[in-house]
């Protein structure tokens, strides 16, 4: 068909074979994420479960905010607000560096965490509620510190309840990191995206990159699958 656009298939394996480069910068990315969001989300649950009135409504406060700003925006907030602070603290105290010294993955590390703990805060405190109210009531009937009961006995029964949220998450998290190109990141929509203007079109890139995520998908949910079957976490805490 004249001036019609053929699917080049030699193409979507070339960028393919491009994207998949930058597989490991999307793990190390969620992972890094995900776990830097855990522990902050853990500190949100404690602020929102606080008798304190203030630090419980900072933390609730928090959590309602961050879930309704989309990902891609608070990526973009973070990426314009810690770059900016920079250049003005650089400008005062006299250095030398620019703002493009912070590095974009840094900013993107942050950006994802930031979002991640107001999802995690909610895992968590779901997980800590399922436990028993009388396993606390008892360390501490025991003279045990409160901070000792919580580390030692709490959390460590909340973790099997929680693994399966956060396998969950952790896929939602890797499905994020195809935005932190907007951030200057090297990453698999990136590498497609420059591959592309090689060729006359960008379908190609669009179904090499839906491939290698929808693939790393299915791994993740196959493997966490597996994980929770096994029950590894229940058989170690009998």
């Amino acid at each position: 068909m004249s001036g019609g656009y053929f699917f080049d298939p030699e193409a979507m394996a070339d960028i393919f074979q491009a994207c998949l480069t930058y597989v490991p910068v999307c793990f190390f990315t969620a992972t890094a994420s995900i776990v830097i969001g855990l522990a902050f989300g853990i500190l949100l649950t404690l602020l929102r479960d606080s008798k304190v009135r203030v630090l419980k409504a900072l933390g609730n406060a928090y959590v309602l905010i961050v879930r309704g700003i989309p990902s891609i925006l608070l990526l973009l907030l973070v990426y314009y607000f810690v770059r900016g602070g920079f250049s003005v603290l650089a400008d005062r105290l006299g250095w030398e560096e620019n703002a493009s010294a912070v590095p974009p993955l840094f900013l993107a590390i942050l950006a994802l965490s930031l979002s991640s703990a107001a999802f995690l805060s909610n895992t968590v405190k779901s997980a800590l509620n399922s436990v028993d109210k009388g396993q606390k009531e008892a360390g501490l009937s025991l003279g045990i510190k409160p901070g000792t009961v919580f580390w030692r006995y709490i959390l460590p029964q909340a973790v099997p309840v929680a693994l399966p949220m956060l396998g969950n998450q952790y896929i939602t998290m890797l499905r994020a990191t195809s935005l932190i190109g907007y951030v200057g990141v090297m990453d698999i929509v990136q590498a497609g995206r420059i591959k592309a203007t090689l060729y006359s079109n960008n379908l190609e890139a669009y179904f090499a990159e839906a491939i290698i995520y929808w693939g790393l998908t299915i791994l993740l949910e196959r493997l966490f699958d597996w994980f929770n079957r096994r029950n590894v976490w229940h058989s170690s805490a009998a």
